[in-house]
């Protein structure tokens, strides 16, 4: 969490310290706001989501990052990246889209969700890294994305939850899924569309509610989310949130 104190897990914020947040709108310069309450949930889902920041061209950098959220945790879509004579065209949208459907962006507009970061950058999702829930392995530390690739030694990812941090491995690591209880029992134990049938890594998650913005920024570069005021942006257009919905939402911190 970026606070006016620097960087802290939202595990340790409390009522009254200040945030970075911006308008709900995506409109106007990020301000430090005050946190007027906290959340913590426990035995939640929860989706890895991993993006790589952008060159102003649009090309892609090699700097990367990643967070884990809930599900429906709503996260600001700037727009979605195009590829036409050889360039890179930034398409905006500026829609909110829960973590579990900013996959869907790229199959609705043919291009990767863009987001944006606290200090102006923008950041492409990795669509193979996108609305991956996290599935239970037998080490209790570990969750993992992507299962297959990571069982058998061809590029997936196991999420480790160390004391309070995340870090992630692209090495073989000896872990294997929970295979405990029947496939049916788990719909959403998933990798993109493909229902893998294993149970879910369930976690305590953390929130808070925002005064004024209703948003903050996540992770160490800064991802833009929504708070959980209890309005849940399902679609905008030109900033203006339309049809909101009254829901619970929560968010692991990441790294």
């Amino acid at each position: 969490m970026h606070t006016q104190e620097g960087l802290r897990p939202i595990e340790q914020i409390k009522v009254g310290d200040y945030v970075l947040s911006k308008p709900e709108s995506g409109q106007g310069e990020p301000s430090y706001k005050r946190v007027s309450r906290t959340f913590k949930y426990d035995d939640k889902e929860v989706w890895y989501v991993e993006y790589v920041i952008l060159n102003e061209d649009y090309t892609k950098t090699r700097e990367r990052d990643f967070f884990v959220a809930t599900g429906n945790h709503p996260v600001r879509v700037k727009g979605f990246l195009s590829y036409k004579d050889r360039q890179f065209k930034l398409n905006e949208l500026n829609i909110w889209r829960p973590v579990r459907d900013l996959i869907k962006v790229f199959y609705e507009y043919e291009g990767d969700a863009v987001l944006e970061l606290q200090d102006g950058r923008l950041a492409v999702v990795n669509t193979s890294r996108v609305g991956g829930l996290l599935m239970r392995s037998d080490i209790p530390e570990y969750g993992v994305v992507g299962a297959g690739p990571v069982l058998e030694g061809d590029g997936g990812i196991a999420v480790l939850f160390n004391n309070g941090k995340l870090e992630i491995t692209r090495e073989d690591v000896e872990i294997n899924l929970d295979d405990q209880g029947d496939s049916s029992d788990y719909p959403e134990g998933s990798v993109g569309n493909m229902n893998l049938g294993w149970p879910p890594l369930l976690r305590t998650v953390y929130n808070l509610e925002v005064e004024e913005n209703h948003t903050y920024y996540v992770g160490e570069v800064g991802v833009l989310v929504h708070n959980t005021s209890g309005q849940l942006p399902q679609k905008s257009t030109e900033g203006r949130i339309e049809k909101p919905t009254h829901v619970k939402i929560a968010y692991l911190h990441s790294r």
